[in-house]
């Protein structure tokens, strides 16, 4: 009988061990799901907020540098004809329009709300003075190659390198957001 208690009590003894042990991998496997659960969110975060906008914010500097600035300075120097850089500033409007309203879609908060808040009323004065630009452009008249120089001179970066300027802070607060979601998920990696 003695035997048998000591039997008993031993395989309770090893059932007890292997449950523990047991319970602490699975504890371990829930934490690390967790954690790449975590990972996860991060990237998925950083992807499409941080990256899909810096596409889209990089398109409407190129569109406003390339389409209306570059042209306008070929247009004033007689390296563009003026119907061709009327298509080009018009194509950036298009899609200056399109790309910063899937940009503004994304989620913005914070101090990156107040950029864009910013960054949207010097658009506002960018796209006033490039309206200004292509009524200058549309006339095409003896007047209209001096208003055009006139314009290209005085205006052009005036009016629009501000709203640029906000574009690259735009850019450079999304690389600092992304390159700290990057070292939370390193951390995360790193703990478990």
């Amino acid at each position: 009988n003695v035997i048998i208690m000591k039997n008993i009590q031993i395989s309770t003894k090893m059932y007890i061990c292997v449950a523990i042990f047991v319970m602490i991998i699975v504890a371990i496997g829930i934490s690390n799901i967790h954690n790449l659960s975590k990972v996860d969110q991060g990237v998925k975060t950083m992807y499409n907020n941080r990256v899909l906008p810096l596409t889209q914010l990089k398109i409407v500097s190129d569109m406003f540098a390339i389409n209306v600035v570059d042209a306008t300075n070929k247009m004033n120097n007689d390296q563009m004809k003026w119907r061709e850089g009327y298509r080009s500033i018009n194509k950036a409007l298009d899609n200056l329009d399109l790309y910063w309203n899937t940009y503004i879609k994304t989620s913005i908060e914070g101090d990156e709300l107040e950029l864009k808040n910013e960054a949207e009323i010097l658009l506002n004065q960018a796209k006033s003075s490039i309206n200004e630009l292509m009524e200058i452009i549309d006339q095409k008249d003896s007047t209209s190659i001096q208003q055009l120089d006139n314009f290209a001179t005085n205006k052009l970066f005036s009016n629009i390198d501000p709203f640029i300027n906000q574009i690259n802070e735009l850019v450079n607060y999304n690389l600092e957001i992304a390159e700290n979601i990057y070292h939370n998920s390193d951390e995360i990696y790193d703990t478990t």
